[in-house]
C-alpha cells in the first residue's frame, strides 16, 4: 500500500518508526522536522491513509507495545517509555481505550494462552 504514499508521507511513516520512543514526537514534530506546516501534513497524510495523523501514531505505539508485552521481562513502565508514553498510567489508560483491557491484562491473557497450548500437544 505505500507504493500509492507521497515521499513526504513516507517521510513522516519513517519519523514516526524512528522516533517512536520519543514523547515529543507529535504531528507538529514531524512537521516541523518536514519543513512543511502542521495542517498541510495533516491532510496529506489523512488523504493518502485514510487515517489522521495522530491515529496513526497511536496505532503504531500500541503495536509496538503489544510485541513487547509478549517478553514477560519488560516491565509496564519500560515498555511506557520505548512506545513514547510520559507515564505508565497514561500509557494504560490509552491502551485499555484502545484494546479493551488493559496492558497487564493483555499480557496475562497471552501467558495462559501459552499455557492452553502446551496442555493439548
Amino acid at each position: 500500500a505505500q507504493g500509492n504514499y507521497s515521499g513526504l508521507v513516507l517521510d513522516a511513516i519513517h519519523i514516526v518508526e524512528s522516533e517512536m520512543a520519543n514523547p515529543e514526537l507529535s504531528l507538529l514534530f514531524v512537521s516541523e522536522r518536514l519543513h512543511v506546516s502542521a495542517q498541510y501534513l495533516s491532510r496529506l497524510f489523512h488523504g493518502q491513509t485514510g487515517i489522521t495523523f495522530v491515529s496513526y501514531l497511536t496505532r503504531q505505539r500500541l503495536r509496538r507495545a503489544v510485541l513487547l508485552l509478549a517478553d514477560p521481562s519488560i516491565r509496564l513502565y519500560q515498555i511506557a517509555e520505548q512506545t513514547g508514553y510520559t507515564t505508565q498510567h497514561y500509557f494504560s489508560n490509552v491502551f485499555k481505550k484502545a484494546m479493551g483491557i488493559s496492558p497487564g491484562e493483555y499480557r496475562r491473557s497471552l501467558q495462559i494462552g501459552v499455557g492452553e497450548d502446551e496442555k493439548e500437544e
